[in-house]
């Protein structure tokens, strides 16, 4: 990457990462001076006008993408930097409770433990997304069918097999996007039939230091949705089912 500042000075800067910012309801790009990107005791990146942010001149090294602002909420992202590659990545940025909360969705504040982690997902079958072709455990790109012009990079997905058995998935980058073919943050743990299986958006957040959340969810046309609450220093989520009213508020207490 050369940036030209006049023709008698000639700057040479190395991309280190290229970060575009995602509203997580939408998947549409956060433009504008909404939100901004940074790394702690890095220099700010370059803001350009397609939404990209670029680092550049990283020393080789691990760091910790953070980005909130105006009505999202603060969220972080590992990145490392290696020697020779510029790394793309997709921050899903999470509505916080200044969002105004679109017809189609549910908004929901809650209660629990200070700092707890809240993901939230639905078991509706008919607002899942499902699997295009079996896949094995430890595989790392997999094909999902959603709706046309749905954006699912960087995106939280809970799989769920038709035996009950399940996990957490990520998706990275796009591999071929006219096969629906997707790059994950991680090999699956187990192996996952294409007939049966079915893979939920999950909307995630942490409790605040009063232990208030407020999250948003749409596309469920089922009963109720399912809460994980883990708390601090704690591997086993709490489960509890939230019952859909009607309503586009709802309140619950963890």
């Amino acid at each position: 990457m050369e940036l030209i500042g006049s023709p008698s000075v000639r700057m040479v800067m190395k991309l280190s990462a290229a970060v575009r910012l995602t509203d997580d309801l939408t998947g549409a790009p956060v433009r504008g001076s909404s939100a901004r990107v940074w790394i702690e005791g890095q220099k700010p990146p370059i803001k350009k006008s397609d939404g990209m942010h670029l680092f550049t001149d990283l020393p080789e090294g691990e760091y910790t993408l953070i980005a909130e602002g105006g009505t999202y909420a603060r969220s972080e992202v590992h990145l490392k930097v290696s020697a020779g590659k510029a790394e793309n990545v997709t921050i899903r940025l999470i509505p916080n409770r200044l969002y105004p909360v679109p017809p189609d969705m549910l908004r929901i504040d809650g209660k629990a433990p200070a700092g707890a982690l809240i993901r939230i997902y639905s078991q509706d079958k008919a607002a899942a997304y499902k699997l295009l072709s079996d896949v094995k455990a430890g595989c790392t790109e997999i094909g999902i069918y959603h709706a046309p012009g749905v954006n699912i990079v960087g995106k939280l997905l809970k799989i769920t097999a038709p035996d009950g058995k399940g996990e957490y998935l990520r998706i990275i980058a796009a591999g071929d996007e006219e096969r629906s073919e997707y790059l994950t943050d991680g090999g699956l743990t187990a192996d996952y039939p294409k007939l049966g299986t079915v893979i939920a958006p999950v909307s995630e957040c942490a409790a605040d230091a009063e232990g208030e959340f407020t999250l948003f969810f749409g596309g469920s046309s089922g009963n109720a949705l399912i809460c994980e609450m883990t708390e601090p220093g704690s591997e086993k989520p709490v489960l509890k089912e939230i019952p859909l009213t009607g309503s586009n508020y709802i309140k619950t207490e963890l």
